[in-house]
């Protein structure tokens, strides 16, 4: 969200959930700028819509991980 932040001309603010600050995990190599004004599909499902943004996508993704052994289609969108 930064390189996005620091792009754009207008005034932005960004929140981060303090549940982000203990997850580790490396950056994929085309990390950069990311648009803001549309949702992403996370994970695909027919059954259900988990809806999730910041800290809660993570919950959302283990979700639908635990839903699926239930076989339960989850899809995950990303705010």
């Amino acid at each position: 969200m930064l390189p996005t932040t620091l792009a754009d001309p207008d005034p932005m603010m960004i929140f981060e959930h303090v549940s982000l600050y203990a997850i580790e995990g490396e950056f994929s190599a085309d990390a950069g700028a990311v648009g803001i004004d549309r949702a992403v599909v996370r994970r695909t499902g027919t059954d259900v819509t988990l809806i999730a943004y910041g800290g809660t996508l993570g919950k959302a993704l283990d979700a639908a991980e635990q839903l699926a052994t239930a076989k339960v289609s989850a899809e995950v969108i990303d705010l």
